[in-house]
């Protein structure tokens, strides 16, 4: 009976019902399950009908059954090749008897050079050499795990972090391997900050495997860099700033060794940012806030920071275009603006000419110390030694009215504050009147310096004979 529906398969696959003989080879084995063509004759139909995985386990029943069988091996040896293995699919061609063709190598041959290069490849090329071997698989075959988990790491290293993580997902859905939990874990800290995911795929890794020496390294430094990153922000609310830094480099150094660029390490560099920035450290705030945005470039706490950092370094229009960004990434944030008008302001305050810059002292300078610079600078520019020096008699200019407002308690306020600014400047339309009420010279400081005041600093004789 077994036979008679054997032969009855045989028929129709001649004919190309693959599907039926498959069904006769099936009914047949019911009755003769020792029976090795049987197997053989399925796989075979199976084959046909693109059913490689099923194909696969008869083919190697057969196989184990009649391990000589020369139509067997060669069979079995493109199916392990069609289901993506062409390394073994090669091994099993080289037992034939009589060398497989060249069309019969090439596929797998291609297959084993494409997925090697994508393993040693990095980036773009990496997928591309995957795509590549990924044609040479069986139409309809699942992708192998190995070459999926391949894939997962090929995307996360290009940036493109949550399809790595939902083919990792679908991966550990199928089945639990220390690989594909340790690169979940991986991703879950490169997309987010979920620190606890982490390390509980970390452990369940070493758990499957306890000898695995990578989970093993892992999962104590990411329990490191968690106690690290705690005992930060512990230090950090207990206003214990330069501790909170500390603690923050050390969590940095410990999930670089995980994974780099990833959410989680951005997060961190902003924590030690704002700490850097409450101790007045602002160039490092600015650094460690980069660093952050280098991970993720709209990230709201390191904008911000920077640009607060880029003001209290007086670096105003670099300020500027950092709140602008922010602003660009974060519309629904009004209050910031309130800050933008202040550097808005400075940045309109620097371009007033520098009066102390001008009279060459400190901000802080005293009353004593503004009036014996404005004497001796005087000394040197005034016209009456310069005559026909346009340079000098401008330069005589801005010093006599630098000394005009800083010299004075009031107006020296005003221009500390800038409550000047949106006046008009004392000096911004040149001299209108001079020092001709009672000098014999055509310069002056437009009505401000008291000629008495003068004479008392230079003494009675004038400028004319005072040099």
């Amino acid at each position: 009976m077994a036979e008679e529906l054997r032969n009855e398969g045989n028929a129709l696959f001649k004919t190309g019902d693959y599907l039926g003989a498959a069904a006769k080879y099936t009914a047949a084995l019911a009755q003769d399950p020792a029976n090795t063509a049987l197997y053989g004759n399925r796989a075979a139909a199976y084959m046909a009908l693109n059913r490689f995985e099923d194909a696969y386990t008869d083919g190697s029943e057969a196989l184990n059954r009649d391990p000589e069988n020369q139509k067997y091996i060669a069979r079995l040896a493109k199916l392990t090749g069609l289901l993506g293995n062409p390394t073994a699919a090669l091994q099993l061609y080289s037992k034939l008897s009589s060398p497989a063709s060249s069309n019969d190598l090439f596929p797998f041959l291609e297959m084993e050079r494409n997925y090697k290069q994508a393993q040693n490849l990095e980036g773009k090329a990496a997928g591309y050499a995957l795509d590549a071997a990924e044609r040479y698989l069986g139409k309809g075959v699942n992708i192998p795990a190995s070459w999926s988990l391949l894939r997962a790491k090929i995307l996360a290293s290009t940036g493109k972090t949550a399809e790595a993580e939902s083919l990792v997902v679908n991966l550990l859905r199928r089945e639990k391997t220390p690989e594909a939990l340790l690169l979940r874990a991986r991703l879950i800290l490169q997309n987010g900050n979920e620190i606890e995911s982490a390390i509980a795929h970390f452990r369940q890794a070493l758990q499957l495997d306890p000898d695995n020496s990578e989970a093993r390294v892992l999962y104590k430094q990411i329990r490191a860099m968690d106690q690290a990153k705690t005992s930060g922000n512990t230090a950090y609310t207990a206003r214990n700033y330069s501790s909170a830094i500390s603690f923050y480099t050390e969590a940095i150094e410990c999930i670089n060794g995980i994974v780099s660029q990833s959410i989680a390490v951005s997060k961190l560099y902003s924590n030690r940012a704002s700490a850097h920035s409450v101790l007045g450290n602002h160039a490092e705030s600015i650094e460690d806030a980069e660093l952050s945005l280098e991970i993720d470039s709209t990230f709201d706490k390191p904008m911000r920071l920077k640009a607060r950092s880029l003001s209290k370094l007086e670096k105003y229009d670099e300020s500027l275009q950092a709140y602008q960004a922010y602003m660009q990434a974060h519309p629904e944030d009004t209050q910031i603006r309130v800050e933008v008008r202040t550097v808005e302001f400075e940045i309109k305050k620097g371009k007033r000419k520098d009066l102390y810059k001008i009279l060459e002292i400190e901000k802080t300078a005293s009353s004593y110390e503004i009036k014996r610079a404005y004497r001796k600078l005087a000394l040197v520019y005034h016209p009456d030694k310069n005559q026909g020096n346009e340079e000098a008699e401008e330069k005589f200019k801005q010093i006599t009215e630098a000394y005009e407002t800083l010299s004075d308690d009031q107006k020296r306020q005003r221009y500390d504050s800038g409550a000047d600014i949106q006046e008009e400047m004392p000096f911004g339309g040149g001299f209108g009147g001079g020092f001709g009420q009672g000098f014999g010279s055509p310069y002056g400081a437009g009505g401000g310096v008291d000629p008495s005041v003068l004479f008392q600093m230079f003494g009675n004789s004038g400028f004319s004979s005072g040099f």
